[in-house]
């Protein structure tokens, strides 16, 4: 009689490794997200007249400050709601839905939730990434993220590193709803027009599923966060006492900029969240298959 086929269990990518995606896409696009946070930051100024500027006065290796910070913050913000989500969604299949997937609301709710907790653990990698990006001039601010850290912390307190951390927090509940709600339930639709979703048996073909579920999320999430970015980039760089909170910051900006200021860097914001939005989700799919 033939041995009977041990069926190998199905395992989760481990959670912290949710946040290395992340962290590689941030390495590819981190230029564009620093350029975002010079304009976000500036009374004014024309888009590519700040590239010229800032390539000429502190030179272009200035597009990679903040770089640790950045990292710093993926390895947080990213690992803590991606890992939430990888594991919480499951779970809810499985109690709630018979095991299937996921209604919309459900997957808004699900994201949302680990955003939530995503936001409040990466903000103060988040405040030193934007410290470090909007300082102008070549001596740097900080020499590393860490050491930004410990400077604000001893200068400041330790609570300063949560300056903003309630724009923040709203800012990473968008942004993973909208995120990874908008992928997944893209992905599933595209599967059932007939797109592939087998990396072992279809590899490029599935590959096309993930970019192009990845690249439509990119753009619902640019659109949807763009408002609350701009106001966590404001109230995490302004000096201490500069607004009273996200009301203050939100009425001030309107006072001085209109609404189209809580649109400013919206170009380099999406031309940056797309391609990192695809990277990240090709290669957590990537890790997803190593592991499952």
């Amino acid at each position: 009689m033939a041995p009977a086929v041990t069926e190998r269990p199905k395992r989760t990518l481990p959670f912290l490794l949710s946040g290395v995606p992340s962290a590689i896409a941030a390495m590819c696009t981190h230029p564009l997200d620093f350029f975002k946070v010079r304009l976000q930051t500036q009374r004014s100024g024309a888009m590519w007249g700040t590239v010229r500027t800032i390539a000429k006065q502190e030179g272009p290796f200035t597009f990679y400050n903040g770089l640790s910070a950045s990292l710093l913050r993926q390895l947080t913000y990213s690992t803590t709601r991606f890992g939430v989500y990888e594991n919480l969604a499951p779970w809810t299949s499985q109690k709630y839905f018979q095991g299937e997937d996921l209604p919309l609301y459900a997957k808004i709710l699900v994201s949302g939730f680990a955003g939530v907790l995503g936001g409040i653990v990466g903000t103060p990698a988040d405040v030193i990434n934007i410290k470090m990006q909007a300082h102008r001039g070549k001596v740097k601010l900080y020499r590393h993220a860490v050491h930004g850290i410990t400077t604000v912390a001893k200068e400041d307190g330790v609570m300063s590193l949560w300056r903003g951390v309630t724009p923040n927090i709203n800012r990473a509940v968008l942004m993973t709803a909208s995120q990874i709600a908008t992928y997944g339930h893209v992905k599933e639709a595209l599967m059932r027009m007939g797109f592939r979703n087998d990396l072992q048996g279809e590899f490029w073909s599935s590959v096309w599923t993930h970019f192009v579920a990845s690249f439509i999320a990119g753009f619902v999430a640019t659109s949807i966060c763009s408002p609350v970015d701009n106001l966590k980039t404001r109230l995490m760089n302004a000096p201490p006492g500069t607004y009273t909170g996200m009301i203050d910051c939100t009425r001030k900006v309107i006072q001085r900029e209109g609404s189209r200021g809580f649109f400013k860097g919206f170009i380099p914001s999406w031309i940056r969240l797309a391609p990192q939005t695809v990277i990240t989700m090709l290669t957590l799919e990537q890790l997803k298959y190593v592991f499952e």
